[in-house]
């Protein structure tokens, strides 16, 4: 039997206190994952000004804003390579008739060409900056480490109401086009 000599029951001692520890170390970063969370929500996020607009209109208008934040952790070639699924995202949006953009901040010391060729060519309103000296993430310190909270839906007053991809989450998606249809009904009841 697997538990007759003292080696095997040492091993299976070890491995439950290893699953021990896998649960508990899990339990607490789900709720430090949760803690962030709700400390983002209602955040005003900005972008400093000195940070450099590589691309699109600095004049900002619109009524939502979806920020998608690239830290230097984040393979920036792999997020434009998603990023065409966003047009999608702003037409689904634009049925409600919202004016609506992404603002992506990308935190690095240079561009490679290639890669703001490939953003140039998506056909949605967009502005791209890039962050050469982490300013962004120090004046806007609610944002974490944590890649899940870097896409983010912001108000006409820059605070944050949404936290996800909707184009790579289904719960978020349809969390945001609620939140337009139930703006645009709005406006009809007024």
């Amino acid at each position: 039997m697997f538990f007759s000599n003292k080696q095997n029951r040492m091993t299976m001692f070890g491995m439950f206190i290893l699953f021990g520890m896998f649960v508990a170390c899990s339990k607490r970063m789900d709720t430090h994952l949760e803690q962030l969370t709700r400390d983002l929500y209602g955040a005003r996020i900005e972008i400093p000004n000195d940070i450099s607009c590589i691309y699109g209109d600095l004049l900002d208008s619109s009524e939502y804003v979806f920020l998608v934040y690239l830290d230097q952790q984040t393979c920036t070639e792999c997020t434009v390579g998603h990023l065409p699924l966003w047009e999608y995202m702003i037409k689904q949006c634009d049925k409600y008739s919202t004016s609506v953009k992404v603002d992506i901040v990308i935190e690095a010391q240079e561009l490679e060409n290639e890669i703001l060729v490939k953003i140039k060519e998506l056909n949605f309103p967009k502005r791209v900056f890039i962050d050469t000296n982490q300013k962004f993430r120090s004046e806007n310190q609610k944002f974490a480490d944590y890649p899940l909270t870097h896409i983010v839906l912001l108000d006409k007053e820059r605070r944050v109401i949404v936290i996800g991809d909707p184009t790579r989450r289904v719960e978020i998606n349809n969390l945001v086009i609620k939140k337009f249809e139930s703006d645009f009904n709005s406006k009809f009841e007024s």
